[in-house]
């Protein structure tokens, strides 16, 4: 039997987990080593909110509970971000959307250009591109700045995670090489690689 009671303090406490990660995250954007002070910020929370997530499903393990779960943590009415022209900016930036939108399962729609740091929505559960999207990507600078060796490394991994095979391979091997113009790939083509295509109106 769901018990709304408890459940009502669950919902605090996933409620209170949420506003801490918020809160650090705003910490590490404000940082002096803000880029480093992110990557381990969102790598704590993701595994924070994992854990929390999991807990919940074991103290509510009957269908209504897993029920109330997914319509607190994914909420139905959240209206999909759709991405028509995005030319990217910022990595730590960035890292907090995409981050945001997987923390809540926002969908994400890219129906245009989406370019730099904006193909990182493509690390999201839930997001989709429709035919005639187009996609930029290039390798990480300090605005057109080449990075040493090791942040260059870091950086381009990090940005790979977000991408799905073959896509990854592809950008370490060849697209993260090039820091000025950048190598697009089609909505079409991604599609065809395996990515969600969005559904038409």
């Amino acid at each position: 039997m769901f018990d709304s009671a408890l459940w009502g303090a669950e919902q605090t406490r996933i409620r209170t987990t949420l506003n801490i990660c918020r809160g650090l995250l705003n910490v590490a954007h404000n940082s002096a080593a803000k880029l480093l002070a992110m990557v381990a910020t969102v790598a704590f929370c993701s595994t924070v909110l994992t854990v929390t997530d999991a807990q919940a499903r074991v103290r509510f393990p009957s269908p209504a509970g897993q029920d109330a779960i997914m319509r607190y943590l994914i909420p139905a009415q959240m209206a999909p971000m759709r991405i028509t022209l995005d030319r990217g900016g910022e990595l730590p930036t960035y890292m907090r959307k995409v981050e945001q939108a997987r923390i809540t399962g926002q969908p994400i729609q890219i129906t245009g250009q989406c370019m730099s740091a904006c193909t990182l929505f493509l690390g999201t559960e839930n997001v989709c591109v429709t035919r005639s999207a187009r996609l930029g990507f290039h390798g990480p600078s300090n605005r057109g700045v080449p990075l040493s060796p090791v942040l260059f490394e870091l950086w381009s991994q990090y940005m790979a995670d977000h991408y799905p095979e073959p896509i990854r391979t592809w950008y370490l091997r060849d697209a993260r090489h090039s820091i000025g113009p950048m190598a697009f790939v089609s909505g079409q083509e991604l599609i065809r690689l395996g990515v969600s295509e969005c559904a038409t109106a």
